[in-house]
């Protein structure tokens, strides 16, 4: 289940946000005295655009990436006060728990930002602060210097296993609301859309 939890968090955070839709300015009723640049003549119109028009205009289809991303913040709704009493950002959590899942639980560090929908530059100060905490470690294999890996500690393992229950409790409630059939459909939808190739 908290793989389950995991894939509710994360799938949104692989699109950015909904395009913005320009509304379509209203044309004013115009009278030419002459030959213009767009070639009326003297008593040419053109008519405004009424408020029938407007209705009758094909209306901006609703944005995907911008539901994903609300959808993702009222997920979290249910996340965030107990990630809060427990000074642990949103990034952290996801970075201890993948690590907690992983085999070993370790992980090479552009791993662990691909899994964790983190860009590199940023997870490079996500885990100076987890190590400075104790809860993560991170080392060079003596074989490849130019590797790094993480490591959860025991301390992070602490942490994982003294939050989990509440987090768990946390998602059951999602379930509720949703009801088995509506989340099964939901997590199914989520890894059709994470699967989509733009290239293809």
């Amino acid at each position: 289940m908290v793989g389950d939890v995991l894939s509710l968090e994360t799938a949104s955070d692989r699109f950015g946000q909904g395009l913005r839709t320009a509304r379509p300015r209203s044309t004013p009723y115009i009278r030419s005295w002459g030959l213009d640049s767009v070639g009326l003549r003297r008593q040419d119109t053109i008519p405004s655009v009424t408020s029938q028009t407007r209705q009758n205009m094909a209306r901006p289809t609703p944005s995907l990436t911008l539901a994903l991303l609300q959808a993702r913040e009222s997920a979290m709704d249910f996340f965030r006060p107990h990630l809060n009493r427990n000074n642990i950002t949103e990034q952290q959590w996801r970075v201890i728990r993948i690590l907690w899942q992983a085999d070993k639980q370790t992980l090479e560090s552009y791993q662990l930002a691909e899994r964790a929908c983190i860009l590199r530059p940023s997870l490079t100060g996500v885990l100076m602060r987890l190590e400075q905490s104790g809860l993560v470690h991170r080392w060079k294999p003596e074989t490849d210097q130019r590797r790094l890996c993480v490591t959860l500690t025991p301390k992070g393992n602490e942490l994982l296993e003294s939050m989990k229950d509440e987090m768990m409790r946390q998602y059951q409630k999602i379930q509720q609301h949703l009801g088995p059939e509506k989340y099964r459909t939901l997590m199914n939808l989520l890894s059709e859309v994470q699967k989509l190739d733009p290239d293809e």
